[in-house]
């Protein structure tokens, strides 16, 4: 066979089989952004009390167009950060790192009651993992990472 006939053989059988392709929608996948207590996105930075105050709300999802995402699942990694002490009296930064995977949109009873007891400045909660669903229909969609710490 020649190269040309080769080609021209290749190029067919492509024709061929893209023709025969689902027609499925052609839809595009929203770049959603993440709001902590539907207020703020991205890195921030806010006081113990007020992120004592905005965890008792929701998290939402937003697209570019502003179109409201339910939150369907989510996950936490809190970075609690100590000032100890080592043996010879030294100041030493002690970071203990905990994890947690939550459904729904909101942070549990039992997660809520250790930020309130622990929750002191320097500390970091990222929220990751987060997974919303549009609210007219039953897609899930990935969401942005926050990254709250603690002033």
């Amino acid at each position: 066979m020649q190269p040309f006939s080769k080609i021209f053989l290749v190029a067919i059988v492509f024709f061929a089989l893209s023709a025969f392709r689902p027609q499925g929608k052609n839809t595009r996948v929203p770049k959603l952004t993440t709001f902590f207590a539907c207020k703020q996105d991205g890195r921030i930075s806010m006081s113990a009390e007020q992120f004592l105050e905005f965890m008792e709300q929701p998290l939402c999802a937003k697209d570019s167009v502003q179109n409201l995402y339910r939150v369907s699942r989510f996950e936490i990694l809190y970075a609690e950060t100590g000032l100890y002490q080592d043996s010879a009296g030294l100041p030493i930064v002690h970071t203990d790192y905990q994890f947690a995977n939550f459904e729904g949109d909101t942070i549990s009873s039992y997660w809520k009651k250790m930020f309130r007891e622990h929750t002191y400045r320097g500390d970091t909660i990222r929220f990751t993992n987060i997974r919303a669903r549009s609210l007219n229909d039953s897609l899930g969609f990935r969401s942005s990472d926050i990254e709250l710490i603690i002033q």
